[in-house]
């Protein structure tokens, strides 16, 4: 998997415009780059990464104004699936951490919060769980920053 995304990230640097498409074919499975989209499926499971759009199914829910920087949707044989998101905002640390703190327990999440702050910098991490997920957000703005940077995981496991 680790060589996959060496090549992967190779093969992404080399698509500059969106309408490029690069497909390659392995033993092993497939890899298909196209813009700022990866889809890479094997016999272990299928991965897609895409910058600026959330991953079709994906529960995470993005706070408006935010910007998606990038985005993954990772799925296993067994069923288990991971979907995280990556989003800036101008929006301050505390009501970003709290927009998502809802978000998890509206999804009937039991969440912890643990908050860090120093030298003009300011970090926020939530990590919940319930039967079937674990879920987790860290938000952070450091001192010289203009925009606070939030990455976002749900985690569906395997039934």
């Amino acid at each position: 998997m680790r060589v996959a995304l060496f090549i992967m990230l190779v093969l992404m640097s080399g698509c500059k415009k969106s309408s490029e498409k690069a497909t390659v074919k392995t033993p092993d499975g497939t890899m298909e780059v196209e813009g700022g989209r990866v889809e890479l499926k094997t016999k272990d499971g299928s991965m897609v990464m895409a910058s600026q759009e959330l991953p079709e199914g994906c529960p995470i829910v993005v706070m408006n104004g935010a910007k998606i920087a990038n985005s993954m949707h990772m799925t296993q044989p067994d069923g288990q699936e991971l979907f995280q998101v990556s989003v800036t905002t101008s929006v301050p640390v505390k009501e970003v951490a709290s927009f998502y703190e809802k978000m998890f327990k509206d999804k009937g999440i039991t969440v912890s919060r643990t908050e860090q702050s120093g030298q003009g910098a300011q970090m926020i991490m939530l990590f919940g769980n319930s039967d079937g997920v674990d879920a987790s957000a860290m938000i952070a703005k450091d001192a010289d920053a203009k925009e606070t940077s939030a990455t976002i995981s749900w985690n569906k496991k395997k039934q």
